[in-house]
C-alpha cells in the first residue's frame, strides 16, 4: 500500500483515508477513488473514459459526465484547488484530468518513492465501507447536534460559515442556477446547464428529470405531492419567460404558461403564485395552468422581485420595488431614489392586508411556525433577517432582527415543511476583457483576458494612446483605481484616498482623472479629481447627489446626470476644477437602470437608451439644439448600457439577459449585430484608436447549500 503525500495533504491508501497536516479529512469514497488513480497517473493523463472503466463500470453512459463533474468538483474543493488556476488538478478539456503538483510516495515498510497497484473497491467492500462511514457519520453529526445545542442555550446569534453544508459541487462551466429542496426535507431539486436534477440530501448521485428546452432555469418549486415541481426559465429560442410543471417521477413536462416568471407553488393545494414577464404584477393560476387571475398590479415603476407564501396558502408576502438598481454592484453606486416596501395581499379578494414601508428583502422564505427569513444582498456578503408574521393578514408582528451575517451571496432561499433551509451561494468574480472591434464587419476578434488577477475588476477608460486602461479593482473590502498597460501584469495603483474608489472617468483634454469615492461605505459618494501630472486626489463640488459621470473622448466637457426629487433627470456640464455648472438636458423623471446612456466623442451629443424590451431604441440628443432622433433597435432585451464609437457613427449597446448581458453593435440604420454574450452586467469601453474595446465578464460558482438553523 501507498502514501502520497502533496502539499499539506496525504492520501493514505491502506487507510483509505485523506488527511491535511496529518489532521483527518471527511472525504466521500467515490472522490477519495478518483484522487487515488489521478496521483498513481501524476503527470500523465487520466481520460474521462479510463475514469469511468474504472470507478462506474455499469453506469448509464448518459449519466457518466454528471458523475465525473460532481466527483471532479468534490474532490477540487476539498484540496481548496482553483480550476482556473489550478494546483492539483488540471482540465485537459475534452480528454480527462492531470495531477499536476509534486507528489512524495512511500510504500508501506519501504522509503522507495515507486507507485504501489492499487485496486479500485470492489461493489461490496464499498457497501461495508459505506455501512461503517455511515456509522461513524451518524455518530459524529449526533455529537456535533449535542454541541450545537449546547451552545445554542449560551447565544440564539447565528455563528458563520460552518453552519452551512454544501450539497453540490458542480463547475463554474456548469453552475447551479435554481434550488429547491422537498416537503419532506430529503431531496434538492436543482438545475444547471443539463437541465433539472433530483439529488437525496445524503446520496452522493443525482437523477435527471425531464426538462424542456430552456436557455436558463430561473426558479425551482416543489409542490406539496413532492411528485411535481414547477420550473420558471427563459425559452431557449423565443428569450420569453415560461413556467412548466415537471415530474418528478419520470413523465413528461407540461407548459403552464407562458411570459411567466417565478413560479412559487403554495405549501399545499396545487395553487401557484408567479409575476407575469416584466415581475410588474403578481398572478395565481392552479397547477395546471387554468384559473390564471391577478392579484397585484403594479404601478408604472413597480416591480415584485420576490414572492413568498404565509402558511395558510392564501395570503402572499411581497416584495415591492420602484427604481430598483439591476445588481448589487450597480446598486452600491446608485443615487437614484429605490423605494422598497413589504407588502401582504389576500390572493383570493386582491386586498393587501399589510403594508410596511422600507423594509428590503432579496429573497423570502416563511417557516411552518409563521416566522419570515428573508435576506440582504451586500456587496461581499448577505444579512439574513428574521421576523414574525401574522400567517393570516401577514402583518408584521415585530421588527425585523438581523440574526446572521455570511460571507456569501445566497439566492434561491426554500424551506421544508421540517423548516430546513436550502439556498444556492453564488460566488462571482469579474474580470476585464480586450479585444479587436472591426465596424467595417460588425465583428469583435482577438478577445483575451486583460489581466491574470482573481480580483473584481471593472473597465472604465482608456489612455490617449490606447495602450493602458483604467479600472477599478477590489482589495479587501473596498475598491480602488489603476491603469495598467494592455499585455502587461503590473497594474500602477492610482491613489490611496479615499478608502473607496470607483468609475474612473478621463477628461477630454488628458488633465484629470474623475471618479467617484468615499471614505465609508456607508457615507454619500461624491466626486473626485486626480491630477495625471501629479497629486492628491482632490473633491469636485456637485452641488448636490452624486449621480452619473460620462467623459467624452475627445472634447467638450464631461457630464452629469442625477435624479432630482423624482421631478426630473437632469444633465449637467462640469469642470474638473469649478465643479458643476449649467444643465444642457433634461426630462421628467422616470426610473430606469443605470448606465443607459452616453455621450458622443466630441461631447456635442447624448444616446439615451430605453429599457423597454419591447420597444428598444435609442434617442440622440443635440446638446446646442435641443433636436431629437429616435433610432429603433432591433434587440430582444431591454438596454442596460449605451457608449458610442470613437469615430461617432455607432453605439456599444448591452442589453440584460436571464445569463447575463448580450453586447451589440447598433447602426445607425438601427440594426444591431450581436458581438458578444458575457456572464453578468457588463458595458464596452472604447478605446480612442478606434480598434481596441474593453468589456467586462464574470466567473459564477455557484452550488446548493443546506443552512443550519
Amino acid at each position: 500500500m501507498s502514501l502520497f503525500r502533496f502539499g499539506p495533504f496525504a492520501v493514505h491508501t491502506e487507510r483509505f483515508s485523506l488527511t491535511r497536516e496529518d489532521a483527518p479529512v471527511e472525504f466521500p469514497v467515490v472522490p477519495l477513488e478518483i484522487l487515488i488513480l489521478l496521483l498513481q497517473k501524476r503527470g500523465d493523463l487520466l481520460t474521462r473514459d479510463e475514469l469511468a472503466r474504472a470507478v462506474w463500470p455499469d453506469c448509464d453512459p448518459a449519466d457518466l459526465t454528471h458523475r465525473i463533474n460532481m466527483a471532479i468538483n468534490r474532490i477540487r474543493t476539498t484540496l481548496g484547488d482553483d480550476p482556473a488556476h489550478p494546483t492539483y488538478i488540471r482540465t485537459v478539456i475534452g480528454k480527462g484530468y492531470r495531477f499536476v503538483a509534486p507528489v512524495e510516495v512511500k510504500e508501506s515498510g519501504s522509503p522507495a518513492p515507486e507507485v504501489a497497484s492499487y485496486a479500485v473497491p470492489q461493489p461490496a467492500d464499498r457497501r461495508r465501507l459505506g455501512r461503517w462511514l455511515a456509522l461513524a457519520g451518524c455518530a459524529l453529526l449526533l455529537f456535533v447536534a449535542a454541541v450545537a445545542w449546547r451552545r445554542s442555550q449560551v447565544s440564539t446569534q447565528a455563528g458563520g460559515q460552518d453552519r452551512m453544508t454544501q450539497i453540490t459541487f458542480n463547475e463554474s462551466e456548469n453552475r447551479v442556477t435554481a434550488a429547491a429542496i422537498s416537503p419532506d426535507g430529503e431531496r434538492i431539486a436543482y438545475s444547471d446547464a443539463d437541465g433539472v436534477r433530483l439529488k437525496g440530501l445524503h446520496q452522493p448521485d443525482s437523477q435527471p428529470v425531464k426538462t424542456p428546452p430552456v436557455r436558463v432555469i430561473e426558479r425551482l418549486g416543489w409542490f406539496s405531492d413532492q411528485q411535481h415541481i414547477a420550473m420558471s426559465g427563459v425559452n431557449a429560442t423565443t428569450n420569453v419567460p415560461e413556467t412548466w410543471l415537471l415530474s418528478t417521477t419520470g413523465g413528461e413536462p407540461t407548459l403552464l404558461r407562458v411570459a411567466a416568471r417565478y413560479a412559487t407553488p403554495a405549501p399545499f393545494g396545487t395553487r401557484v403564485a408567479f409575476t407575469d414577464a416584466t415581475s410588474s404584477s403578481v398572478w395565481c393560476m392552479d397547477g395546471l395552468g387554468y384559473s390564471p387571475h391577478l392579484v397585484l398590479q403594479g404601478t408604472e415603476h413597480d416591480v415584485f422581485p420576490v414572492i413568498a407564501w404565509s402558511p395558510n396558502g392564501r395570503t402572499l408576502l411581497v416584495q415591492r420595488s420602484a427604481g430598483r438598481a439591476e445588481s448589487v454592484y450597480e446598486a452600491s453606486r446608485s443615487t437614484t431614489p429605490v423605494k422598497r416596501s413589504y407588502l401582504a395581499v389576500d390572493t383570493e379578494t386582491g386586498e393587501v392586508t399589510a403594508t410596511v414601508d422600507d423594509v428590503r428583502m432579496d429573497d423570502a422564505v416563511v417557516t411552518p411556525a409563521g416566522v419570515l427569513v428573508f435576506t440582504v444582498l451586500e456587496p461581499r456578503s448577505v444579512d439574513i433577517w428574521n421576523v414574525p408574521i401574522n400567517t393570516t393578514t401577514g402583518a408584521l408582528l415585530a421588527a425585523p432582527l438581523k440574526v446572521q451575517t455570511l460571507d456569501r451571496d445566497l439566492e434561491s432561499i426554500t424551506i421544508s415543511a421540517a423548516g430546513q433551509m436550502a439556498a444556492v451561494d453564488k460566488r462571482i468574480t469579474a474580470g476585464i476583457m480586450v479585444g479587436d472591434f472591426d465596424a467595417a464587419k460588425a465583428s469583435l476578434t482577438g478577445v483575451e483576458p486583460f489581466s491574470a488577477s482573481t480580483r473584481a475588476s471593472y473597465p472604465h477608460a482608456w489612455s490617449p494612446d490606447s495602450s493602458s486602461l483604467y479600472f477599478e479593482s477590489r482589495v479587501g473590502y473596498n475598491d480602488r483605481l489603476f491603469r495598467q498597460r494592455v499585455g502587461a501584469h503590473d497594474p500602477i495603483a492610482l491613489t490611496s484616498a479615499p478608502n473607496f474608489q470607483a468609475i474612473p472617468m478621463l477628461t477630454p483634454d488628458h488633465r484629470f482623472l474623475l471618479f467617484i469615492g468615499t471614505e465609508n461605505r456607508a457615507q454619500p459618494r461624491e466626486l473626485y479629481r486626480l491630477p495625471l501630472s501629479g497629486g492628491a486626489a482632490e473633491r469636485v463640488d456637485t452641488k448636490g447627489p452624486m449621480g452619473e459621470m460620462r467623459c467624452p473622448l475627445f472634447a467638450g466637457m464631461c457630464i452629469l446626470r442625477r435624479a432630482e426629487d423624482e421631478q426630473r433627470v437632469a444633465f449637467y456640464q462640469i469642470d474638473p476644477v469649478q465643479g458643476i455648472s449649467r444643465v444642457v438636458y433634461s426630462y421628467p423623471w422616470v426610473s430606469e437602470p443605470l448606465g443607459a446612456w452616453g455621450v458622443s466623442p466630441d461631447g456635442t451629443k447624448l444616446a439615451l437608451g430605453t429599457p423597454d424590451a419591447a420597444h428598444a431604441q435609442i434617442s440622440v440628443i443635440d446638446l446646442s439644439s435641443g433636436a431629437k432622433q429616435t433610432i429603433p433597435a432591433d434587440v430582444s432585451n431591454p438596454i442596460g448600457n449605451v457608449a458610442w464609437t470613437a469615430n461617432g457613427t455607432g453605439w456599444f449597446l448591452s442589453t440584460r439577459t436571464a445569463l447575463g448581458s448580450d453586447l451589440y453593435y447598433l447602426k445607425p440604420s438601427g440594426h444591431a449585430t450581436l458581438l458578444r454574450q458575457v456572464t453578468g452586467g457588463s458595458w464596452v469601453v472604447p478605446a480612442p484608436d478606434g480598434r481596441k474595446v474593453a468589456f467586462g465578464d464574470q466567473r459564477i460558482d455557484s452550488n446548493v447549500w443546506i443552512l443550519k438553523q
